[in-house]
């Protein structure tokens, strides 16, 4: 006796496959619809294409936003980057970056406040003031 095989009809998870394949369903419910006779024999009379259409059109519509939004957010993202100076393609030492301006700041006032770095913090920096670790200190195991 022959196994009988097994069938699996898959539906994406992913969002712009599954838009598309609502869309080629609604087409070929309206290339049916064209036929008289197609319609007394539609095995999804019973379902709401009305329905189906409209949230596939507001799925198309939001995604197409998404997409374009993550673009913008990137290009802001890279502009605010770029900025800043911590840009991969940038050095630290860009001039004219805020990264630039903070570190020339911190150098100045290091030097107004020498032997007494904690001062910085008032700035809103983070001194860190504990001893420094030897390089010639043995791994700790």
């Amino acid at each position: 006796m022959a196994r009988k095989k097994r069938v699996r009809v898959k539906i994406p998870r992913n969002a712009a496959k599954l838009i598309e394949l609502a869309m080629n369903i609604l087409k070929h419910k309206a290339s049916a619809t064209g036929n008289a006779g197609a319609a007394a024999s539609n095995p999804l009379a019973s379902i709401d294409m009305d329905e189906l259409m409209r949230k596939t059109t507001v799925s198309d519509t939001e995604h197409t936003l998404a997409l374009q939004l993550k673009k913008d957010s990137e290009t802001a993202i890279d502009l605010r980057n770029h900025a800043l100076g911590i840009a991969k393609d940038q050095l630290s030492s860009t001039d004219s970056t805020v990264y630039f301006f903070v570190k020339a700041i911190r150098d100045v006032l290091l030097g107004v406040y020498k032997g007494q770095e904690h001062k910085l913090g008032d700035y809103g920096f983070e001194v860190d003031e504990s001893p420094k670790r030897s390089s010639t200190a043995p791994a700790a195991k």
